[in-house]
């Protein structure tokens, strides 16, 4: 109640206070959780940012949910920390010592876009590609250049890191095929080019780890260590090089629904490697972006969805509607879309859930599905209606795109793939018989998918 009508800044301020934040921050453990203070005041900060350019609370809100499942800025860690971090985040970095690892190991660079531009090497001449289907010889050498580039960029910004040390894990012996040959992307062939002389100069350097003065000046240690020589690292025999190649992809890989579109399942479906240290075969939603007029119509009928008084009767939807007209950022596609939605009230398949008293009804849903053991969805459902005494439930998804009556079924292909992950992750957590569809509000159609369908292609993408 104190949040209401009160500016963004005063709001988020208000629940920080009220919820003793600050104070319950404070309380955790130091040597667990660092920097907890200045992670609060970057919050309030972005915060007040949002409010100068004019964003509302329930903007900051949906903004601060798509950046969820995005990986976080790189920052400055505690002195006594190891920060592990990606050659991509690395740009621009420095740090007193890094230690390269997995220079012995396969890397695959993802499938090009089409279309794309591409330089014949050597000559500099312009390439086309409008498809797999240009890919000539010279298309596929000019690729592999350019892939082989930026690889090699990429291994010389991590190697560039260092202000005093530079380790470079030699785990050729790890990686290498049975013949003991490394494998073809592997970083060490780039360091070790047949036609250089790399190699005699990288078997002169000592594999002991040496104390730098230097990096102990630097990082102003207060007594110098007298011993000049830490002892070498323990000698492992083949058995356990072996075990650790077979677990070195033991770890869960986290996917999102909302990345299932075709692009990223055909890039998943290859195995592509997203980047130097981290695999994955799904992906979570890219950083947001700038908002755009179509971004900002989204949230706008999503927000309103999410205060829609399912339970209700149709006029307090509408009183509801005219509240928010007003923020709308086009309120007039807005009006004439309103007057389409109204007829989701009356729909028999919503109406089958929202006429039951027992019926409860959950919007913005957050979800987590432990697929197997080295793989987990989570996500956001708009909307979750549960029928707990008859075993049943429909979720629903709200889409804002701009599209004709008669692509509504194009529409419904699209995101089949989106709503069978959510279909497939309620019905195992919860064993109940699951419903699942999408609303469009251009079109005024409510898409219900047949189960027969989602389990179809919830098995293609978990393959």
């Amino acid at each position: 109640r104190k949040m209401t009508g009160r500016p963004l800044f005063e709001a988020v301020q208000t629940l920080v206070n009220e919820t003793q934040l600050r104070a319950r921050l404070a309380s955790l453990p130091a040597e667990d959780f660092s920097g907890l203070m200045e992670e609060l005041d970057a919050l309030l900060t972005s915060a007040a940012e949002a409010e100068a350019n004019g964003a509302v609370f329930a903007e900051f809100v949906d903004k601060l949910r798509d950046d969820f499942p995005t990986p976080r800025n790189v920052r400055l860690s505690s002195d006594d920390a190891i920060q592990l971090i990606t050659s991509q985040k690395a740009k621009g970095s420095e740090w007193q010592a890094v230690i390269l690892p997995f220079l012995g190991r396969n890397l695959r660079t993802p499938p090009p876009r089409y279309p794309c531009l591409l330089q014949t090497p050597g000559t500099g001449e312009l390439l086309v590609a409008l498809g797999k289907e240009d890919k000539t010889e010279e298309v596929k050498q000019a690729l592999e250049r350019a892939q082989e580039q930026e690889v090699e960029r990429l291994l010389y910004v991590a190697a560039t890191r260092a202000r005093h040390t530079l380790v470079l894990a030699l785990d050729g012996e790890i990686f290498a095929k049975t013949n003991g040959s490394l494998p073809g992307g592997a970083q060490l062939k780039r360091l070790f080019r047949p036609e250089g002389d790399n190699e005699k100069h990288f078997h002169l350097l000592p594999d002991a780890v040496l104390e730098c003065r230097e990096t102990a000046a630097a990082a102003a240690q207060s007594t110098a260590s007298s011993s000049a020589v830490v002892p070498a690292l323990p000698k492992f025999d083949r058995g356990v090089f072996t075990k650790a190649a077979a677990r070195v992809n033991d770890f869960v890989r986290k996917f999102n629904p909302s990345a299932y579109d075709a692009e990223i399942t055909q890039a998943a479906e290859e195995g592509v490697v997203a980047d130097t240290l981290m695999v994955s075969r799904g992906a979570a939603r890219a950083r947001s972006s700038p908002d755009t007029a179509a971004t900002l119509y989204g949230r706008w009928w999503h927000s309103l969805f999410q205060e829609m008084p399912w339970r209700g009767d149709l006029r307090e939807a509408e009183r509801l509607f005219i509240a928010r007209q007003t923020q709308s950022p086009d309120p007039q596609r807005s009006a004439a879309e309103w007057k389409l939605a109204r007829s989701l009230f009356d729909d028999p398949v919503l109406a089958a859930f929202t006429a039951k008293p027992a019926t409860h009804a959950h919007a913005e849903f957050p979800f987590a599905w432990s697929i197997h053991r080295s793989a987990a969805l989570e996500g956001v459902i708009d909307l979750v209606l549960i029928d707990q005494e008859a075993g049943r439930c429909l979720l629903l998804d709200w889409k804002t795109n701009r599209v004709k009556k008669a692509e509504a079924e194009i529409l419904s292909e699209h995101y089949r793939p989106q709503l069978a992950a959510y279909w497939k992750a309620v019905h195992e957590i919860t064993r109940f018989e699951v419903e699942a569809g999408l609303y469009s509000t251009a079109t005024g159609k409510l898409l219900m998918y047949e189960p027969a369908e989602l389990e179809a292609e919830w098995t293609r993408l978990a393959r």
